[in-house]
């Protein structure tokens, strides 16, 4: 019952940052694809509420635990770096930076100096993932020197915000230097040096950041209202940036605590279609915000402009996220418009799942009638992933008998709520899971409905884009991990094709103890493709960094859902989980 407890509140806690869902391709290319488009409306530049809360959701499923890396995958790391295609010296280069020999070390450096910048730019990464002390001081120089690019002083001060799992001494100076540097780089064109200042703020803490998207917002002009209607034209700098300012409002949104504060941000919830990722950026902040120094007066506030953002936003994603936060400053105010929007049929699919999911997590025994009405008068697929979360979260929270189903007896008759899960987790092979199967299997995962496993494993198996398989992996190694246990013996076969790479790659995501001993087997194995060698040297890298130590992870964790400029975005793709590396069959590629 505990365990469930907190998967319900962590989908609202001020940790949950969430990312946005990366897709990406076959690990052939290792290139990412776009977000997937809903099949029954047409795909929306922001991101989709539901989607972050389940996202949120599954996190706490993954154990704290990463792989020692064996010694042969180091060797066939080296191999690769030295005479490997370009795919496999990239995929290479990163897995080397924890091996701590100086050797490699030494490769590292060497490698971050050459013309490629392909190469470059992800040993001064691995520099930096790898913690070592000698790294620093290296990065610290390239981010010191002003003769070097803004490119690769961007990617120094990347490398050096990464958190790492050594035991790192450096890391208060790290997050001062990278303080000292972003008012350094505020002092001067924000627009030239875009990057280089939002890299600074991804490594800062929230103290250091906090003043300075201040800083950054008084620059880019604008009025900042105070209390008792009083108003303090701020300095217009024309400073104003397609990632940084969106990426400060946001920030600020999580961390700002005061009236003062609060009028930075107001304005900022305001403006046209064009503006609508700043408010979401804004909106889904005060989510995440922890409100623990808030008084009634700057709470009050706060509700009342997210009302008007639930009344009438232009964007229907922005209405969504609003309503979501509105109950954390208004109850009241909250669950009034998540009852009237929930059975309401002219409501979009957005705002109606997020009603569903306010209804959940605030809702009372009154409320249970609204979800069966609801039901009973049909729900399109969006719609339905709020409902699928929220009825069994409302449930718990009610004590209904039998839920979550590892506290049932043998006798209990199943709850409504699970039969009508398990009718929507069956979907012909080869059809690829949506957000309303996606949503079902994450509560039937809360709800420790193990008898539904197996039906969670066949849509892993037709899952064809990454945010799926990250979601439908995750909850099938809570649920039921010995589903995807892996035997030695599987990879006797001398036809790598018939491997079961599924597997291997779902184990992968969370460093299990077996994916060590399969590697270092595979990886000297005859006629492996570089396709597949790149794979196996990505798992690798994953598997040794563990969950939440992943590039893309941090980075999602930490400046949530901004737009970032190209760098970033790079750097992301590096460690994004593969897919199956059979097809299409290698050829060329990134």
């Amino acid at each position: 019952m505990r365990i469930v407890r907190q998967g319900i509140n962590r989908a609202w806690s001020p940790t949950a940052m969430c990312s946005i869902a990366l897709m990406c391709t076959s690990i052939v290319t290792l290139a990412p694809a776009g977000l997937l488009a809903q099949r029954h409306r047409k795909a929306s530049p922001l991101p989709d509420p539901t989607r972050m809360v389940i996202e949120d959701s599954t996190r706490g499923f993954s154990p704290d635990a990463r792989m020692r890396v064996p010694e042969s995958l180091y060797v066939a790391a080296r191999k690769a770096v030295a005479s490997g295609t370009d795919l496999e010296r990239r995929e290479a280069l990163t897995l080397l930076a924890f091996s701590g020999q100086e050797g490699d070390r030494k490769t590292l450096f060497e490698l971050s100096e050459s013309e490629d910048r392909s190469l470059s730019h992800r040993a001064l990464v691995a520099l930096g993932i790898s913690g070592d002390p000698a790294g620093y001081v290296y990065l610290s120089t390239i981010l010191r020197d002003r003769k070097e690019s803004s490119e690769r002083r961007t990617y120094a001060a990347l490398a050096l915000a990464f958190e790492t799992r050594t035991s790192d001494e450096n890391s208060e100076d790290r997050g001062s230097l990278l303080a000292q540097h972003a008012q350094l780089l505020l002092n001067g064109n924000t627009q030239e040096f875009a990057a280089e200042l939002a890299a600074c703020f991804f490594g800062m803490s929230l103290d250091s950041s906090g003043a300075l998207f201040k800083n950054y917002l008084r620059q880019a002009g604008g009025s900042i209202t105070l209390p008792k209607g009083r108003k303090m034209q701020v300095i217009a700098g024309g400073a104003s940036d397609r990632y940084i300012k969106p990426l400060a409002y946001g920030g600020l949104a999580r961390r700002f605590s005061s009236q003062e504060e609060w009028g930075f941000l107001r304005p900022g919830l305001t403006g046209t279609r064009n503006e609508a990722r700043r408010r979401f950026e804004i909106l889904w902040g005060l989510r995440d915000n922890p409100r623990d120094r808030f008084d009634k007066k700057l709470l009050s506030r706060i509700a009342r402009s997210l009302e008007r953002r639930v009344e009438r936003d232009s964007s229907e994603e922005n209405r969504a996220a609003a309503l979501l936060a509105l109950p954390l400053y208004d109850k009241k105010s909250g669950l009034k418009r998540a009852r009237t929007l929930s059975t309401s049929k002219s409501a979009s699919d957005p705002l109606r799942s997020a009603a569903f999911l306010v209804l959940g997590r605030f809702g009372e025994e009154k409320d249970v009638s609204r979800f069966e009405k609801a039901w009973q008068q049909g729900l399109p697929p969006q719609a339905r992933a709020g409902w699928n979360l929220a009825y069994p979260w409302l449930q718990i929270r009610l004590d209904t008998p039998g839920l979550p189903m590892d506290r049932a007896g043998p006798s209990t008759e199943l709850p409504r709520p699970v039969l009508r899960l398990r009718e929507q987790i069956s979907l012909p092979t080869g059809t690829n899971p949506g957000i309303a199967e996606i949503s079902a299997a994450l509560a039937l995962t809360q709800l420790s409905d193990r008898v539904a496993a197996p039906r969670i494993l066949m849509l892993l198996r037709s899952a064809r884009d990454s945010y799926t398989v990250r979601i439908l992996s995750r909850c099938l190694l809570h649920l039921s991990p010995e589903l995807v246990q892996v035997k030695l013996e599987e990879f006797d076969s001398e036809d790598p094709g018939k491997w079961p790479w599924e597997k291997l790659i779902v184990l992968g995501d969370w460093g299990h103890s077996l994916l060590g001993p399969i590697l270092e087997k595979t990886i000297v194995a005859k006629n492996l493709t570089p396709a597949m060698r790149a794979t196996l040297f990505r798992l690798a890298t994953r598997a040794a960094l563990g969950p939440g130590y992943r590039v893309d992870e941090q980075i999602r964790k930490r400046l949530g859902i901004s737009e970032l400029p190209v760098a970033f975005e790079e750097a992301m793709k590096w460690q994004l989980r593969p897919t199956s590396p059979l097809a299409p069959s290698p050829t060329g590629g990134r």
